[in-house]
């Protein structure tokens, strides 16, 4: 909704409609002919589908971490000092 009132196009006069009908129709072939090369990518997977999601879910992760890369969720938070187990004596 907010982007009709932020796009250029939509403040010129009816007597120009063609031109933004031919613009926006311009913009969609670009967007389109930009996503070509994923085609391929996704044809080469496994399950596209998943390949998909997980991209998105990825990118989606990036942007709420403002690109700065989490820690391993391998790696734990706080290291803990573990005192050595002591040596007893067997018993007898």
């Amino acid at each position: 909704m907010a982007d009709h009132f932020t796009y250029p196009l939509s403040d010129l006069p009816s007597a120009y409609d063609g031109v933004a009908i031919g613009l926006t129709g311009l913009n969609i072939v670009d967007l389109s002919t930009g996503l070509l090369g994923l085609q391929g990518l996704i044809a080469a997977q496994f399950d596209p589908y998943i390949f998909v999601r997980s991209s998105y879910l990825q990118h989606r992760q990036a942007l709420v971490d403002d690109g700065k890369v989490p820690r391993s969720p391998l790696e734990p938070a706080t290291t803990i000092d573990v005192p050595a187990a002591e040596a007893t004596e067997p018993a007898n």
